[in-house]
């Protein structure tokens, strides 16, 4: 009878830090101590190294889905998922978020912590719809972090994502290209009319982050999916991009099980299936984050690679692909029970 294959996408596993010797430093005082599955996985399988590629890259291509010009249609997709339904037009997203101010440069913080209510939504919306009726775009604002602006012809820019500019200064981050100027002027218009806003006042008397500009990013039309196929039996994610993708190409989803035994459990059709693991997609630079980022790598290994290599041993499970920063690691039966070749420490990879 025919075992099901897995394939985990960690994003972040390899990593960790942007400075190398912070890294090294970090592994002379904190080292990793029984990696056993996870080292033995990387020393056995057969190894390809390819672009080292953003979350959005990767999930379009494991999805089957090729390189449109410019940005990756991720507004499109992720708002499937948030109630939208598919259409032709254009969407970007346009994520409501707190900048600070910090000498020469503006530091982007994000919008974790905002928690805009509907009401503050609803309201800014509104005014942003009343300055922008006569430039053809439209706002959207289904959930508190994730807002979309509907434009009526495909602008002439590239975008960087939310999630890789946080904790960064802005400017070098900001829409580029011929239209990059509009969206830029755009952006500065927004955050003065959000600073004048009531909801913004309210927030201030609170004590509250302002909600006061919108990030542009990820910006195109829906794919068209009819002549593509998809390796996946499943996807196991609470990865919102990812479960977007799911739903374009029809794919059946799962939430994300807590550990490799308890997916074990649920999967029992046959195929490959795909896991999204995306809890180290941050940027892990200072030394208290690298300590947290230490910590998940052990976990991951007791909670998943353990009991995926106990699986694929004892005949359960045919084969583990391990996908992460530009490793793509394939292991099966065969490969595993070569002896000879011996384990390395998790640090040699990195």
């Amino acid at each position: 009878m025919p075992q099901p294959s897995i394939t985990l996408y960690i994003p972040g596993l390899f990593a960790a830090a942007a400075e190398p010797a912070q890294l090294t430093a970090l592994l002379k005082e904190l080292p990793f101590d029984d990696l056993m599955a996870l080292e033995l996985l990387l020393a056995r399988a057969q190894q390809q190294r390819g672009e080292h590629s953003g979350i959005e890259q990767t999930l379009f291509t494991l999805f089957g889905i090729p390189a449109a010009a410019g940005d990756w249609p991720v507004a499109a997709v992720t708002r499937l998922i948030d109630g939208g339904t598919a259409d032709g037009h254009y969407w970007l997203r346009a994520d409501p978020v707190h900048m600070q101010p910090s000498h020469d440069q503006v530091i982007m913080a994000g919008n974790q912590q905002l928690n805009v209510s509907g009401a503050e939504m609803a309201q800014l919306r509104d005014e942003f719809n009343q300055l922008c009726r006569d430039d053809g775009l439209q706002l959207e604002t289904p959930v508190n972090q994730r807002w979309y602006l509907r434009v009526e012809r495909a602008p002439q820019i590239t975008t960087i994502p939310l999630p890789m500019v946080v904790g960064q200064n802005i400017y070098p981050h900001l829409p580029q290209g011929v239209e990059g100027l509009y969206w830029n002027k755009l952006l500065s218009e927004v955050q003065m009319l959000f600073y004048g806003s009531s909801v913004n006042q309210r927030r201030r008397q609170q004590g509250l982050p302002e909600i006061n500009s919108l990030w542009f990013w990820g910006g195109g039309q829906l794919p068209a999916v009819n002549s593509i196929t998809t390796p996946w039996q499943q996807l196991w994610s609470n990865e919102l991009l990812s479960r977007g993708l799911a739903r374009l190409t029809q794919i059946k989803t799962s939430s994300l099980p807590a550990t490799g035994e308890e997916w074990l459990e649920q999967a029992t059709v046959a195929g490959h299936h795909l896991v999204v693991l995306d809890g180290m997609r941050q940027r892990y630079n200072q030394p208290e984050e690298l300590i947290q980022w230490h910590g998940v790598v052990q976990e991951l290994n007791q909670s998943w690679f353990v009991p995926l290599l106990a699986a694929l041993k004892s005949g359960d499970l045919s084969e583990i692909s391990l996908i992460s920063d530009g490793h793509h690691f394939q292991l099966n039966r065969k490969q595993l029970g070569r002896w000879w070749q011996r384990r390395r420490p998790f640090s040699r990879y990195l």
